[in-house]
């Protein structure tokens, strides 16, 4: 009879050892992955400024990242007049807190511009330009 008092024993000690293991791993987790997404914010400042005659739109960003590989500017949406123009994604960002994106587009005396532009872990940004007459 103590033999397999011993056994039972030994197995509930086993699952209680690898269910504490397991806790201990989901916790170094959220203490290892938390402070990453604690850290993220949306970007600070989006400027817009437009060349007419090469129909540049250049899209000036700040977003600050230490990894910019992980934390960066996964996507800018270029509207003219409130239509979509262009949809860009992005799988990183320029390891500078300020960079600008310059991309092709027709607009007119008068036309707003818009560039919404999203980071890939928290939060948007957009930004606005009427072109003068």
């Amino acid at each position: 009879m103590e033999h397999r008092t011993s056994n039972k024993s030994l197995r509930k000690n086993r699952f209680q050892s690898l269910a504490v293991a397991a806790v201990c791993i989901g916790a170094l987790f959220c203490i290892i992955a938390l402070p990453g997404v604690a850290a993220a914010h949306p970007p600070k400042e989006v400027a817009l400024s437009y060349d007419p005659p090469s129909g540049n739109l250049q899209v000036k960003i700040v977003h600050s990242s230490p990894f910019p590989n992980n934390h960066y500017i996964e996507r800018v949406e270029i509207r003219v007049n409130g239509k979509v123009q262009n949809v860009l994604d992005y799988q990183n960002q320029p390891d500078k807190p300020s960079f600008a994106y310059t991309y092709r587009i027709k607009a007119a005396a008068g036309d707003t511009l818009e560039a919404k532009v999203i980071c890939n872990i928290y939060g948007s940004k957009t930004g606005r330009l009427t072109i003068p007459k």
